[in-house]
């Protein structure tokens, strides 16, 4: 498993056969382990700093987080 979010890095990591878990994905996780209790204030503060994140993703992780129509 590796940690990337760069696409053309994202691109020849899945090349080479390893499984990728970028930023938001971790964020994600650390909600399932009770390790934070949300993950919108989180991607929200990363936006705010310059993280680059498709609406698309933001929408599929917020409902993962079952944050999704908040």
């Amino acid at each position: 498993m590796i940690l990337l979010d760069d696409g053309p890095a994202r691109r020849a990591a899945h090349t080479l056969g390893l499984h990728v878990v970028g930023t938001a994905g971790v964020v994600l996780a650390a909600k399932k382990l009770a390790l934070v209790p949300s993950v919108r204030p989180i991607l929200d503060t990363l936006t705010a700093l310059g993280f680059r994140m498709a609406p698309a993703l933001k929408r599929v992780i917020l409902t993962a987080a079952g944050e999704g129509d908040q």
